[in-house]
């Protein structure tokens, strides 16, 4: 009877120190799992913030090119102008 106590609870020591050992891996793997998504989903939210403001920049560069063009135009009307206002003195 006392061998068959003796079993019983070396058993349920047993199960008690497997449950542990569950929760740890399990524990454990979902560590291991944020370790790997984290810094993925941190990357990814970087690249799309820059890629958006690399898209801004472009549309600014765009908008400076055709503003150097209609300058350009400007300093050109204005240097035709004095040249044929200082032909006519």
């Amino acid at each position: 009877m006392e061998k068959q106590l003796l079993a019983d609870s070396v058993k349920e020591d047993a199960k008690s120190v497997l449950n542990i050992y569950g929760f740890l891996i399990v524990i454990f793997s979902i560590i291991i799992v944020l370790l790997i998504a984290v810094p993925k989903v941190y990357l990814a939210n970087q690249i799309y913030y820059d890629s958006k403001e690399i898209q801004r920049l472009r549309v600014q560069v765009e908008a400076l090119k055709e503003e150097r063009i209609l300058l350009k135009r400007k300093i050109e009307a204005m240097k035709f102008k004095n040249s044929v206002i200082y032909t006519m003195f």
